[in-house]
């Protein structure tokens, strides 16, 4: 029996195996098989696809560990010998041949084609022969079995009597249940012999070889009806292929497109889930300009003598009197500490002593984490909820650069109005989460924003 498949998917049958065939031969090959694998040697053609997975293998060569489990046509004497059943193989002799003989009544499917090679062949003398032996050991070698009645028997074709033997033959390996074809001289026609064998052998193992033996399926027996349908076909595989090159040609443009777009993408608003320092609070500067917030570099304001203050500050056009801080921090390791608090609520006091006023909002925008992908970063204070309940009560909102990185592709896109995510960041409080599943907070602060837009909308109207 053949070996197990392991092929994934379906691809048409039969599927045949080349080795040692150049391409224009193996064209001629594709109206005969479904599928075509082809290589120069055996090894390489294993390299490419399992035993199980192949119908047929066809070789001009050696033909290797693949002759034991596939039916197998065999054109060449590269092989010296091909194993038969229990302890008995075919074996080449180059014995000189004086004669040989042709089938009575060959079978209908190789006549003509017997013919030809009879007359190709011309004489038995010089050429190989396959006979039947019996490998003994090192010394002795092949011990050629007579009488081989009942192999020669069952090889049909060509019959040569001096040394008994044949010079090409076309035989059941009973045993193993697959076929077997060797032509130690190849004849001219390689592809009309191919396709006959295949056709004998379809008969006899119709599983291995679905649609050989259709002849009422080929374009030469069709009646009118049937070519006017398989013009129609014909022209919709055109119109496919057209189709297709067309959709090829457009997903390698979109595909380079992606590419630039990730690059735009590196130097742009992915900044915030990867940059630090000063890179970091210019990717924090973009997004809230683009958010439609107004702001203010505090390094570029704050004088030489000066104590170092917030990274920015930013105000809203929705409220004249709203302005937050905003301090940026990127972290390799470890999530928001508590200095990191310390640190921005002394620039809270300093706002207060020179503004009179306590900022409407302490904002500390956290990229944690920066070396780890952002679906695998913990949430800042997850482990530690009294912390993110006391900076709320100072005021306060810790801004994941992975939520303020969606609020700004979805703002971008169109799925959030810049209005809404301004509202959002303005009214929370804590740890922003962004989006908010309706089931984890009493008032999702995204669609309470949403709906203020809409109500503000409605009244414009």
């Amino acid at each position: 029996m053949t070996a197990k498949s392991t092929l994934h998917g379906e691809l048409p049958r039969p599927r045949a195996g080349f080795i040692g065939f150049d391409e224009e031969e193996v064209e001629a090959f594709k109206h005969v098989f479904g599928t075509i694998f082809a290589a120069k040697t055996e090894r390489m053609l294993a390299g490419q696809v399992y035993a199980g997975d192949l119908d047929v293998v066809v070789s001009r060569k050696d033909p290797g560990e693949w002759v034991k489990t596939n039916h197998c046509i065999v054109f060449g004497k590269s092989a010296a010998t091909i194993p038969l059943y229990d302890d008995l193989s075919l074996v080449i002799d180059n014995a000189e041949g004086t004669a040989f003989e042709a089938p009575t009544q060959p079978d209908p499917l190789f006549a003509s084609l017997l013919k030809a090679y009879v007359d190709e062949i011309g004489t038995a003398r010089g050429k190989p022969v396959i006979r039947v032996g019996r490998f003994y050991n090192d010394d002795v070698g092949w011990i050629i079995e007579e009488p081989e009645t009942e192999v020669i028997a069952d090889m049909g074709l060509l019959r040569a009597t001096a040394p008994r033997g044949a010079l090409a033959l076309v035989i059941a390996r009973k045993q193993a249940e697959l076929g077997f074809a060797w032509f130690p001289t190849p004849p001219a026609d390689v592809h009309a012999w191919t396709r006959a064998i295949v056709t004998k052998w379809s008969r006899a193992y119709p599983d291995a070889f679905p649609g050989v033996n259709d002849w009422e399926a080929e374009a030469a027996w069709n009646d009118a009806d049937e070519a006017r349908i398989r013009r129609s076909i014909e022209q919709l595989a055109r119109r496919r292929s057209r189709i297709v090159a067309r959709l090829d040609a457009l997903e390698a443009r979109l595909a380079s497109e992606l590419l630039d777009a990730r690059e735009r993408a590196r130097k742009g608003s992915r900044r915030l889930l990867t940059a630090q320092a000063d890179e970091l609070v210019a990717a924090t500067r973009d997004a809230f300009v683009a958010l439609g917030f107004v702001v203010e570099e505090m390094d570029q304001a704050t004088g030489d003598n000066e104590q170092r203050r917030e990274d920015l500050r930013i105000r809203t056009p929705d409220d004249p009197n709203w302005e937050a801080i905003v301090e940026v921090k990127g972290l390799e390791r470890g999530s928001a500490r508590l200095e990191h608090v310390a640190r921005i609520s002394r620039h809270a006091t300093r706002y207060a002593a020179a503004k009179g006023r306590e900022p409407s909002q302490i904002l500390f925008v956290l990229n944690a984490q920066f070396g780890v992908p952002p679906d695998l970063r913990a949430r800042p204070w997850a482990s530690a909820p009294h912390d993110a309940e006391a900076f709320a009560e100072a005021n306060g909102l810790l801004v994941p650069t992975t939520d303020l990185f969606r609020i700004l592709r979805d703002v971008n896109s169109g799925a959030l109005s810049a209005s809404a995510s301004r509202a959002l960041i303005v009214k929370a409080r804590g740890v922003l989460q962004y989006p908010i599943d309706d089931d984890e907070e009493d008032e999702n602060p995204v669609e309470a924003a949403r709906d203020e837009q809409s109500t503000a909308s409605a009244k414009g109207d």
